[in-house]
């Protein structure tokens, strides 16, 4: 088993979320390969310049993530996060993945599991929602269309996730809760990290109109047909744009355009810098011209 090299000293210490970050990124990036060991914990500390008990909580995180695995007297190991990690890596791993073709990819994967928990959303909510509910949602349909009037993507992916979140309270469903939440920071997450991905057409606030016109009568074959149409024809323009990287990812040319957010800097190897950036500003170009909503 090999012991991946040490880095080179940072001007000041990284608080223990920074840390945590930064190591993620390595191996996310496959800087540090499954079945490596990495730098031991005074090498660690020392070049990024914290302590000990800060590095020991940053590796437990990664631990929990399913990132790497600790051993006494062995040292930690990264893991194959491919097969043991979980949808909280979605939005770190299309930051520093550095194969875009596997980047294109998760986010097609991504859009069909989307869709069908956010069906399932809808249909507890359908059945369970109460008149209450009802004027939040309205106050969050305003919210939407006006961010949209105003173009501002922050503004939108807020009011976004708050009506989504509102969806969730009002059906009424531990189980849809856990089950929708991951999906809804990994959108919330991708949105914010990447505002050029945010796009204001088909509009959110049509589809939020015809749910509550639809919620009226309890009609849940309409709401779902209605999501449906929404998501599908989201998820067309994202397969059109994304299918080609797929395919054929050696021919798509690098541009000057960079993700608005890829920009976590987190600290790395000299050996590798220059080939991740590369990598970046490459999805970057192509994620970019993508236009992906929920």
């Amino acid at each position: 088993m090999r012991v991946i090299d040490s880095v080179g000293a940072l001007p000041r210490p990284l608080l223990m979320d920074e840390l945590h970050d930064a190591l993620r990124a390595r191996i996310l990036s496959d800087e540090w390969l499954p079945g490596q060991r990495i730098p031991s914990e005074r090498d660690l500390a020392a070049a990024y310049g914290t302590n000990r008990n800060t590095l020991r909580e940053a590796i437990r995180r990664l631990e929990e993530s399913g990132l790497v695995s600790v051993r006494h007297g062995q040292g930690v190991t990264v893991r194959d996060f491919r097969s043991t990690g979980a949808l909280d890596l979605v939005a770190p791993f299309l930051a520093h993945g550095s194969d875009l073709q596997e980047k294109a990819q998760m986010i097609l994967d991504v859009l069909e599991p989307r869709k069908r928990v956010l069906e399932y959303v809808v249909e507890r909510f359908l059945v369970r929602f109460v008149a209450e509910d009802m004027v939040e949602i309205e106050r969050a349909r305003q919210a939407i269309e006006a961010a949209e009037t105003a173009r501002s993507a922050a503004q939108l992916v807020a009011a976004e996730t708050q009506f989504y979140e509102l969806l969730v309270l009002a059906a009424r469903d531990q189980v849809v809760r856990w089950l929708a939440r991951p999906l809804l920071d990994l959108n919330r997450d991708i949105q914010t990290r990447w505002s050029s991905l945010v796009v204001f057409e088909p509009r959110l606030s049509s589809f939020v109109a015809k749910l509550i016109a639809a919620s009226a009568q309890r009609d849940v074959v309409l709401a779902l047909a209605e999501l449906r149409n929404h998501y599908d024809a989201i998820d067309e323009n994202v397969r059109r744009g994304l299918l080609p990287m797929v395919q054929t990812p050696s021919g798509l040319a690098p541009s000057s355009q960079t993700l608005s957010a890829e920009a976590t800097s987190t600290p790395t190897s000299a050996a590798t810098t220059s080939a991740k950036t590369a990598a970046v500003h490459m999805a970057g170009a192509q994620m970019a011209a993508v236009k992906v909503s929920t």
